[in-house]
């Protein structure tokens, strides 16, 4: 049985803008609302965003990890998918103690893995990256696990640091 997910917002769907900038506009808004205006804590934490390196565009490090992907720094592409969910991070990291999160420390990183459904078929789950440091944390990236061996080895990486 589904469980109802009351807390995600709706994802920003690209089809519904006029044209590409418009639809970018829109997502780097949702993120000044989350991340710069607004203030996200896990457990009483503050989280911040990574505003150094900038891009050539000025996007500070957190939005273009959440909205990009690829292997190499200097490749990375933008990814629509990713853009959609720019409203997801805060409310993974808000809800973490939903029955649908995991949540595990790897060293310096704490990993939320948002799995969409209970049902090991789901055809996707959503991942947060926070890094610790002193006082806070740092949104390192957030992207839609769609690959089934990816959302294995994540269910295997939890298991194996909460054992």
């Amino acid at each position: 049985m589904r469980k109802i997910i009351d807390w995600l917002p709706e994802k920003i769907l690209r089809q519904t803008f006029q044209s590409d900038f418009d639809f970018l506009k829109a997502v780097e808004e949702a993120y000044k609302n989350d991340f710069v205006r607004g203030i996200v804590c896990f457990r009483e934490t503050p989280v911040k965003r990574k505003t150094y390196p900038t891009r050539h565009n000025g996007e500070d490090s957190s939005f273009w990890h959440i909205t990009t992907c690829g292997y190499s720094e200097n490749s990375r592409i933008r990814s629509y998918d990713r853009c959609e969910r720019i409203r997801w991070p805060k409310a993974v990291i808000e809800n973490e103690k939903d029955s649908l999160i995991n949540v595990w420390e790897e060293g310096k990183r704490l990993l939320l893995h948002f799995r969409l459904s209970e049902s090991p078929l789901s055809e996707m789950d959503y991942l947060v990256i926070l890094e610790k440091r002193n006082k806070y944390y740092v949104l390192w990236t957030a992207y839609p696990v769609d690959r089934k061996h990816t959302r294995q080895k994540l269910l295997k990486r939890f298991r194996a640091a909460t054992a």
